[in-house]
C-alpha cells in the first residue's frame, strides 16, 4: 500500500526511476521520474550550477568555477541533499585543478 502523501509519492517515484536507470532501462526510468516533478524542480538550479562550474573549469576560469560550486553547495545544503553536496565537493576539487 502506497502513501497518499505527495512527498512520499514523489520520493517513491524517484526511487523507482533511479532503480530503472541503474538497470539500464531508460524508458522505465522516465515514467516515474515524470511523476515526481515537485521533488526534482528544486534540484535543477543546483545541477545548473554544477554544469556552470565544469564549463568554467574547462575554460580555465577557476574563480568562476569556484563561485558556481559554492552556489550549488548552498542550494544543496538548503535542500538537505547529501548527493548534491557530494557532487559539489567533487566539482570543487576538479575546479581547483
Amino acid at each position: 500500500m502506497r502513501s497518499e502523501d505527495p512527498q512520499d509519492q514523489a520520493t517513491f517515484s524517484v526511487a523507482e526511476a533511479r532503480t530503472a536507470a541503474g538497470r539500464g532501462q531508460p524508458r522505465d526510468a522516465l515514467r516515474p521520474a515524470r511523476a515526481a516533478p515537485g521533488l526534482l524542480a528544486p534540484l535543477l538550479p543546483a545541477e545548473r550550477d554544477l554544469v556552470r562550474a565544469r564549463l568554467a573549469a574547462a575554460d580555465g576560469a577557476p574563480d568562476a568555477a569556484a563561485l558556481a560550486v559554492e552556489e550549488a553547495r548552498d542550494i544543496a545544503e538548503r535542500l538537505r541533499c547529501q548527493a548534491r553536496l557530494d557532487r559539489a565537493k567533487v566539482s570543487a576539487a576538479t575546479a581547483a585543478g
